[in-house]
């Protein structure tokens, strides 16, 4: 994916107040949402994501803003596919698929996307995916299945803990901000590894947390020291820590240029030694995104 895409800001694409101050905010990503809006205004705001996309050019490749995805409505809808077709013809850089079940719904959207590329300003197979997996129970046992054969288009893995819990039927617990049940624990967990299996990143749920600042960062640090490499946004309060927190460390460069060297050094080599420990491909998708190659 070139820069690391860290915060993912999303933004209900059926309110103008909100997506007009997207412009002056520095997140990595811009998520226009299409899939948390009222079954009344799903037309509505399909129209607005298509007109926010084609109506405000997009900023210089690396520049905060610069990816514009859109979150389309779940596959078994009635609105994904109309989600698709209205927002292609403006070229996202990505679509994300909520309530996705396993590799052969990762393919159809694929499918669909391709077929619309080519009457889209959209290069070739640019068009990338991030299944959210971990919204349902059936979709939290898929990630392997996922993975198996990633397609092409993946670029990472999310997974939404308010979906799961409510398809789920399952309850936070204890005081604080985020106490989930191991069952919770262990589907992220399982986003983790996959995506880090695969050579993706991994993408955090969002957080209610708003006006707590401390709170919301050891939040964000937690997810971080967890394996995630990017978080959503629910408030631009959160888009700073986000980038701070997520961003590499020098030691984690250091690393980073280290494995990079070793395959270069063995272009046909599938695992390498770093610092006494074995690197594998999917360890060097990883270095070559901390490094922003």
């Amino acid at each position: 994916m070139g820069k690391a895409l860290r915060s993912w800001l999303v933004v209900p694409a059926d309110e103008p107040a909100k997506l007009e101050k997207v412009a002056a905010l520095d997140a990595d990503v811009v998520l226009l949402d299409l899939s948390g809006v009222a079954e009344d205004a799903k037309s509505q705001a399909r129209q607005m994501a298509a007109d926010y996309l084609t109506g405000r050019p997009s900023p210089a490749p690396g520049m905060p803003g610069s990816q514009r995805w859109v979150r389309i409505n779940p596959m078994g809808s009635a609105h994904w596919r109309e989600d698709l077709v209205a927002v292609m013809p403006a070229a996202p850089n990505g679509i994300v698929l909520p309530r996705a079940t396993g590799a052969e719904q990762v393919a159809q959207l694929a499918s669909e996307i391709y077929e619309l590329e080519q009457t889209s300003p959209a290069e070739h197979n640019s068009v990338r995916i991030v299944p959210q997996l971990g919204d349902t129970a059936a979709g939290a046992l898929s990630a392997p299945d996922v993975i198996r054969e990633p397609h092409p288009r993946l670029a990472g893995l999310a997974w939404d803990a308010d979906a799961l819990m409510h398809s789920a039927g399952l309850r936070p617990f204890g005081k604080g901000a985020r106490r989930w049940p191991a069952t919770v624990n262990h589907v992220r967990a399982q986003v983790v590894l996959a995506a880090r299996a695969a050579g993706l990143f991994a993408l955090e749920t969002g957080s209610h947390v708003t006006k707590d600042a401390d709170v919301f960062r050891a939040l964000a640090s937690e997810a971080r020291s967890a394996g995630f490499e990017a978080m959503m946004a629910r408030h631009p309060a959160q888009i700073r820590p986000i980038a701070d927190i997520f961003s590499p460390t020098e030691e984690e460069r250091a690393r980073a240029r280290l494995i990079v060297d070793a395959f270069e050094r063995q272009p046909e080599a599938q695992v390498v030694s770093v610092d006494r420990f074995a690197a594998d491909r999917s360890e060097l998708a990883r270095a070559r995104t901390i490094l922003g190659e």
